[in-house]
């Protein structure tokens, strides 16, 4: 397993660690504090863009790869 593969392991496992938590303890998860995020004007446009970019980043190297 890469260096990169167990970042996104880990990233996961994070992620699921702390939407447990969160669920358990009455928290915002991360899903929800995106949603509120998105609830706010002057802030939206910020957050679909670190998204949006995020997701380009993403799916245009696998289409590369894919689409060689």
């Amino acid at each position: 397993m890469s260096d990169g593969d167990k970042a996104w392991v880990g990233l996961a496992a994070y992620i699921f660690a702390y939407d447990v938590f969160a669920t358990l303890s009455k928290k915002d998860t991360l899903s929800e504090a995106f949603d509120r995020a998105l609830d706010h004007n002057v802030r939206s446009p910020l957050v679909i863009g670190v998204w949006a970019g995020i997701t380009f980043h993403l799916f245009g190297k696998a289409a590369r790869r894919t689409f060689r």
